[in-house]
């Protein structure tokens, strides 16, 4: 709810440097004070900062029930789209989504994480525009690993253009 990435300022710094497009995301705390996250994403995820459009990172339902969970989680989807005037990008993982998404974001941008060597099947097979298939990539000149990601199909990064 209110951590703050001291290396934030500087890696879209020199994201922006290197020609690389920047976006900014939230881990999503659905216990937390939903008025007290938008604040802290706010506080970092500048419009005029950002190439795509904000993603929320969708993880844990807390100790809420499934129901709970997305009463929160939609409360929450719906703020950021008032604060940036688009929807967000979900990221999230594939258990977690057949689990406690299924069905229910038709309306967003999905990015989704497993770590295989094949790109993950949804149980609705819903279409994705990202696949994360790593954590432990690694890039020439970043030092340590990095979360690697594809873009399926004829999806392009266009579609997560920041709109200003």
């Amino acid at each position: 709810g209110d951590r703050i990435d001291p290396q934030y300022e500087r890696n879209i710094d020199l994201a922006h440097r290197h020609g690389l497009k920047v976006g900014s995301y939230h881990f999503f705390r659905p216990m937390v004070d939903l008025q007290l996250q938008l604040r802290n994403f706010k506080t970092q995820c500048l419009p005029g900062e950002q190439d795509l459009i904000p993603m929320l990172d969708v993880e844990t339902v807390g100790k809420l029930s499934t129901e709970a969970f997305c009463d929160s989680l939609f409360k929450f989807l719906d703020m950021m789209e008032e604060t940036y005037h688009q929807k967000p990008l979900v990221y999230t993982f594939r258990n977690f989504y057949n689990k406690h998404l299924l069905g229910k974001l038709d309306d967003y941008q999905l990015m989704v994480a497993m770590y295989a060597d094949e790109p993950p099947v949804l149980d609705d097979k819903r279409d994705y525009i990202i696949w994360q298939y790593t954590c432990k990539g690694r890039i020439k000149g970043v030092g340590g690993q990095v979360d690697k990601s594809h873009i399926m199909g004829d999806h392009t990064l266009r579609e997560l253009r920041f709109i200003h």
